[in-house]
Order: C-alpha cells, then structure tokens, then sequence
C-alpha cells in the first residue's frame, strides 16, 4: 500500500507540471485515432492503420519511465473516448478495447528499452530489429486479443478476421507512425544538417515518390513494387529519418486515394478484407525492408567513419615503423613470395646461409649442421653421390640467371627419403645483378605414388580393355560431350568417326532399338537412385552388318542429384548373340522332335480321347434313325442329329489341338471359365456316371477368377482324370461312389484344381505320375495321365498325386485370369 500511495502523491504534482505536453499527446491521441476510421476497406472491419499505438509508443520510448503512468492514463482516457463516441462501442467493451490499447505500447516500450537502454535511438540495425520483433510483432497481440475477443462476444466481427486485422493494424502503425515521431524529436533535439545539395535531392526525391504514387493508386501503372526504388533512395540516402518521412508519405497517399475512391491492387477482384490485408502486408514489408535498409546504411556508414578515424591514427605510427623494417621485409617478402614448402638462402657459389624452419624440422637437424656448408654437402643431400653432383650443377646452372625446376630425392630425419618438386631461383638485387639464390621444395611423395598407381591402373585397364576387345567411354552430360578412348577405331574400323555427342551416338543404334536406349537414358536422368546402365543392343557397321553391342556404366551426379557424367563401356557380343540363336534353334529342335518321337505312343492315347466323342455321336445317331421311323418324333430327330454333329466337331477340334501340340507344343490359352469346362467334361461323363451310381461334386471359391489356359485341352485333361476315377471305383465295385471338383487359391497368380474320389486309391509306394505307357487297368495303355501331366506343364503348371487316407487325388495348377468368374455357386451333380 505505501508504494500505491507513493505513486498517487507523486501523479499529480508530475500530471500538472506535464499538463501542456500531456494535452498535446492527448489531442494527437484522438486526432489519430479519428483518423483511424478513414482507411478502412470495408464496412464492419477494423482500422487498416491504427496511429495511436505508434503514436504512444514512440512517446514513451522519448520519455523517462517515471512518467509513463501519467502517460498511459491520458491515453487510457482518449482511447475510451474514442471507442465511445467514434467507434460507437459500449461502456465496458470501449474500456477493454482502450485498455488493450494502452497495454500494446507499454509492453512494447518495456521490451524495447530493456534491450535497447533508455534514451532510444535509431542509430543502426539492432535497435530497429528489436523494435520490429518486440513492438510491431509481439506487443500488437495484446491488443488484437483483447479488441478481436471483445468484438467476437458483441457479434460484431468473427474472433480470427478481427484479430488479424487488428494485429496487422497496430503492426504497421509501429513501423510507420513511431519511427516517423522518433525521427522527427530528434530532429528537434539535434538538429537537421543538410547541405544545399542534399536539400534538392530531398525535394526530387519528395517529388517523384508521390508522382509514383500517384501512377500506382490511380491504376495508371498498377505496379506496387515500383515504389521500392524509391523508397531505398530514401534510406541510403537520408537514413532512418528520410525512410521514416517516406513510409509516412506512402501509408497517408494510400489511405487518402481510398477515401476518394481509388482501391490498391485494383487489378483483381478481391474482397474488402482480403484487399484490407494485402494493404497492410505491403505496407508492413515496405516499413520493414525500408527502415532495416536505412538502419544498416547508417550503422555501416558510422562503422566506415570509426574506420577511417582509426586509419588516420595508424598512418602515421605505421610510417614510423616502415623505414624501420624494410629492408628486413624486402628480404622476408622475397623468401615468401618463393616459398614452397622448404627454403633456403645460397650465396652464388652454393654457400648455405639461411634455412627455414620446416627444412630443418624435416632433416632432423639444426641451423648450426647446414649454414656455412655448401648445399649438395648438407644431410639432405649426402646420401647419394649422384644426388649430390646434379645439386651442384643446379646451383651452377641457377647462378647463370636461369631458374632450375625438377624432382629429387631428399634424406629426410632417420634416414628417411622423399621426392621433391625441387625449383631454384636466382634472385637480383635492385641493379639487375644475382644476388642470391633460393632453394625451395615441397613434398609430393604422396603424389608420386598416387601417379604411380594411377598409371598402373590404366595399365590395367587398357589391358582388359584389350582382352575384352571393349572400348571406354565418357558422357559429359551438362556440356552433351561425348570422350572415346583410343581403340574406338581400332574397335569400330579405321574409317569410323567417333560420335561427338548423344544424338550422333543415338543415331548410329539400329531403329529397333532406338526408342528403347531412349527411354532408358530418360528414366535414368530423371530418377535420382537409377544409376546403373546395362543394356544390350545393335548398331549397323557398314562394313560388317548388323552387330551386336554389350553395354555398361555408371551415372556420377552432384550433391543435388543432378546428373554430371556417365561413364561406360561397348562390347561386341555378336559373337555370342549368334551362338544363343543358334542354341534356341537347336534347343526347339530337339523339343520337336522329342514330341515326334512320342507322336506313335500318342496317336493310341488320341484315339482314346476322340472314342468318347464319337460313341456319343452313334448313339445320338441311332435315336435319329429310331426317331426317323416315327413321323411324329421330328423335333427329337433334329436334335438327336445336332447333338450328334457337336460331338463330330468336338472330335475334330480334340485332333486339331492335340496335333498342335504334339507338333509344335502349342497351347491356344485365353480367359476361360473353369467351372464351364468342368461341367463340360461332367456331362460328357454324365451316362458313366449314372451307370455307376457315382455322385458328382464341385467345391469352388465364390471369388474364383478366370483361367488363362487352351479350354479344350484342360476339358480333356479332366475328362481323363473323371473316367479313371469311373472306372476305378466300378472295378472295386465300391458302392456309394464320389468324386470331387475342388479349386482353390494359392496365390495371386495360380490357382489349383483337384480331383478326387472315394476309389481304391493309389499303391502306397508310389506318389509320383507314372511315367509314360504306364497303367494300373488290364486294357488301358497308360495314356492319360502322362498326355493330361504333359498339357498341364505346357501351361506353366504343376502336375502330381496327393497322398488320401481312402481314395485317389491328383492336383495340377493353372495360371489365373485378372478377370472373375460369373459362376459363384457351389453345389452337388449326380
């Protein structure tokens, strides 16, 4: 309570001694926010540019915090007064939007002096960063929260729109209105010194802005960045207070030519807050850049004065010092200028007198083991009479004026030897005369051996190069340069001329092939990880025809991923193609025959099939002759006769694709209904069937796709299957007989079928299809189950026996269909 108190005693002696200051804020205070409701895009928005909070702002930054309370509370009251009788607000919604007001610039003030000390002046880029973050960024939300929730709970504005708004308002007012009052109070307070000539360059300068202006708000040039140029001539050359008199002028022209009906950014349809906000924003980054710019200029230009203050105290102390050292800098500037790695001083004759350090280090010996000596004498030489005697014609040589360049093999410390890039020169005196000589070298043993190994490697290359009968190449991709080695000719014939570059190379590739290197090459220059090349194509050499070539590289790219060089190699594998073909051919040979030399054994087993066809067909033919006798049975004649036709043709189509397929292993295969072909062979069977009392079942998956096989080669494969079940279960007189379609899924792409039956089964020693001519019946010639496991494997599928507690089975795959079956019933045939 005593500090309350303290500040209530000490408020209104302090008021009353501010009170004309005090009303003068006060009457800018309502005068600006007045102003405030001007700008506005829109009816129901809030203001654009909101004057008061820079206003405040930069009266308490020029201000002594012991009189920011008297300050706030005048604020406080105009601000109130504003809200009530301009803006129309209620009572207690006008004091908490005037509250937020206020709060704004006091927190921002606080901050900002916290970082920037009291007085506060624009005098370079740190005071303007902080007073953008922490006053036009981060204060504004104070305001905008307690104004946007304010006008939010009386349904004036939505919480989000009014709040951006606000925020973006104030923010602006921070950048434009309290640089403007901070330039102009210390203007006041220090003066304004301009020459003449600064003077007319203010008014042109004063003068073509609001020309601009002009241009850009009447939508004669609708081109806001024009104004920039002008702006930046305002900071770089009349700093802080030039930017701020220039954002002053642009944000007042801006919202004046609205009042009169000009809209900003008028080239496209926008809504009144969406053409509110860009306003702000532009307005916002032009304040920003312009004064970040002119702070900068201001900072840099101080820091280049201190600069040149210092260099005129240095000038003088460095004058003294030069004469001092110069002939000693001539000597050390001469010996730097020369240095490689180690250096020394020799006298004409080769005389040793000075030595640096990193040679001495080197040699594992002091200056006192070398000065005084000749040069070819001194440890790093005396290993090697040879060594010794060319260091002694060098520095013959070197003291002639000529500058002597080789490598050499030095002594280092334990013995040690290295290569040297040794180099000699002569150095002259001021009347053209040696002087003296220096000795430099630097270590490239390291580099030695890498040319070494380097060479070695090519050595290498070249030879299996040679021995793959290959030839190298390099693609410099971003250049579109093309690099052969020397065997091109060699590879592709004297008179052949190397291809310059990808098209020219392209070229030469057969049509054939073309397109698909095309393709290839553009999927590897898109796809960042694709950077292996192997591929196999053919060119046409006009001396040798059609060749084949063998091709592999790699793709390097940059850190970005971008392709920068491919690099490869040709070989010619025609050689190798033509034995390929040449084994195919032979290969498809040896298969034919191999179905040729089984043709006889088949032609029983076809007989067989076709037997079924066309004992249907005479019994249907009979009915039609029985049928024929009676006039009244026409229509059972018609349909015994096409019965009996279907049956002929189904005979000829089982020859015709058999002989297809013993000949040429060929298999007609197309998306075929699986459950259609069943019932096919079931009613073919279906007079057996019923002979033998013998129940018929399918089990088929409700989503069972489509096959792609030759449906009437799989009809004859489980027609076989169906009659050795028959006949199996009628010769053991097994009563209550069945057998079994099923069909189930074994992966994406196959799907099995299975036969079964309730016969008497398999010997248990066997699980595999027999072989060939093998049979278990007395009269059968063991044909099919080896034609059936013959066409299930020309289908890509697996033929073979199950193991059954009771009965048989034979499961075979067939490759699936993309397409679904319409069957999707499950159900018993008798």
């Amino acid at each position: 309570m005593s500090s309350v108190a303290a500040i209530s005693h000490e408020f209104w002696p302090t008021f009353m001694r501010l009170r004309w200051p005090l009303a003068v804020y006060a009457l800018a205070y309502l005068v600006g926010g007045y102003l405030g409701q001007w700008p506005s895009l829109g009816p129901g928005l809030t203001a654009t540019l909101w004057i008061p909070s820079g206003l405040t702002l930069a009266v308490l930054l020029k201000s002594n915090r012991k009189y920011w309370l008297q300050i706030a509370t005048v604020g406080l009251v105009a601000d109130t007064a504003l809200q009530l009788w301009v803006y129309d607000f209620q009572p207690i919604a006008a004091a908490i939007v005037a509250a937020g007001n206020i709060l704004e610039p006091l927190a921002g003030a606080s901050l900002v002096v916290r970082r920037c000390g009291y007085p506060f002046k624009f005098t370079g880029l740190r005071e303007v960063l902080w007073l953008a973050l922490l006053a036009a960024f981060v204060s504004p939300m104070i305001s905008a929260t307690m104004a946007a929730a304010t006008l939010h709970v009386t349904g004036v504005q939505d919480f989000m729109s009014a709040w951006f708004l606000w925020w973006l308002g104030d923010a602006i007012s921070v950048l434009i209105v309290a640089p403007l009052v901070i330039a102009i109070w210390q203007v006041k307070r220090e003066g304004l010194r301009l020459n003449p000539v600064l003077l007319a360059e203010g008014g042109a300068l004063l003068v073509a802005l609001v020309a601009v202006v002009h241009v850009w708000l009447t939508g004669r040039v609708p081109i806001a960045f024009m104004i920039l140029p002008f702006l930046l001539w305002a900071a770089l050359r009349f700093g802080v207070t030039g930017a701020a008199l220039a954002l002053a002028i642009l944000a007042a022209m801006t919202f004046g030519y609205i009042q009169i009906g000009f809209l900003p950014f008028g080239e496209r349809e926008f809504s009144a807050y969406q053409r509110t906000v860009i306003v702000q924003g532009f307005l916002g980054i032009a304040s920003l850049s312009t004064l970040l710019l002119a702070a900068l200029n201001e900072q840099v230009t101080s820091t280049l004065m201190e600069l040149m203050r210092l260099n005129e105290g240095l000038e003088d102390r460095v004058a003294q010092e030069r004469r001092a050292l110069q002939a000693s800098e001539l000597r050390a500037r001469q010996l730097m200028d020369n240095q490689l790695a180690f250096v020394a001083q020799l006298s004409m004759d080769g005389t040793v007198l000075d030595v640096n350090r990193a040679a001495l280090a080197a040699s594992g010996v002091g200056p006192n083991d070398v000065i005084g000596k000749k040069f070819w004498d001194c440890y790093w030489a005396s290993h090697d009479s040879a060594v010794q005697s060319r260091l002694e014609k060098t520095v013959i040589t070197a003291a002639t004026g000529k500058v002597v360049r080789y490598d050499e093999t030095f002594r280092v410390a334990n013995d040690g030897r290295i290569v040297v890039d040794f180099m000699i020169v002569p150095v002259r005196g001021t009347s053209g005369e040696i002087s003296y000589l220096i000795p430099s070298g630097v270590d490239v043993t390291d580099r030695k051996k890498i040319e070494h190994d380097l060479i070695e490697k090519e050595e290498r290359l070249k030879l299996a190069l040679e021995g793959a009968d290959a030839v190298d190449w390099i693609w410099d991709i971003p250049s579109n340069r093309l690099t052969w080695s020397d065997r091109y000719r060699e590879f592709f014939g004297e008179t052949a001329e190397p291809p310059r570059d990808y098209q020219e190379w392209i070229n030469t590739v057969h049509a054939e092939d073309r397109s698909k290197l095309q393709h290839r090459i553009e999927q590897m220059l898109s796809m960042p990880d694709d950077n292996i090349w192997r591929e196999e194509f053919r060119i046409v050499d006009p001396s040798r025809g059609t060749v084949w070539l063998g091709s592999f590289g790699l793709m390097r790219r940059n850190e970005a991923g971008v392709p920068k060089r491919m690099t490869g190699i040709f070989v010619d594998i025609t050689q190798r193609r033509q034995a390929e073909f040449q084994l195919r051919l032979h290969q498809e040979s040896q298969a034919k025959l191999a179905r040729l030399g089984v043709l006889g054994e088949y032609s029983a087993g076809i007989a067989h099939e076709i037997n079924q066809p066309l004992m249907a067909a005479r019994v249907y033919l009979r009915l039609a002759s029985d049928a024929a006798a009676n006039a009244e049975a026409k229509e059972e004649v018609v349909s015994a006769v096409a019965n009996a036709t279907a049956q002929i043709e189904r005979a000829g189509d089982v020859i015709r694709r058999l002989r297809e397929f013993i000949q040429f292993g060929t298999v007609n295969s197309s998306p075929s209904d699986l459950q259609a072909i069943a019932r096919s062979s079931i009613r073919l069977l279906q007079p057996e069937l019923e002979r033998a009392e013998i129940v018929m079942a399918e089990e088929f998956p409700a989503d069972l796709n489509l096959v792609l096989v030759d449906p009437l080669q799989i009809e004859l494969v489980l027609t076989n299957l169906l009659r050795n079940s028959i006949e199996a279960i009628s010769g053991a007189g097994i009563k209550h007989g069945r057998i079994t379609i099923k069909a189930t899924h074994v992966d994406c792409d196959w799907l099995e079928v299975a036969v079964e039956d309730n016969g008497p089964g398999f010997s248990a020693d066997d699980s595999r299809p027999p072989p060939l001519l093998t049979t278990t019946k007395t009269d059968g010639l063991g044909l099919g189950l080896s034609l059936s496991k013959s066409i299930i494997e020309a289908h890509g599928g697996r033929f073979s026996k199950a193991p059954r507690l009771s009965g048989a089975a034979i499961h075979f795959t067939l490759p699936k269909s993309k397409e679904i079956s319409p069957w999707r019933s499950s159900r018993e045939l008798h």
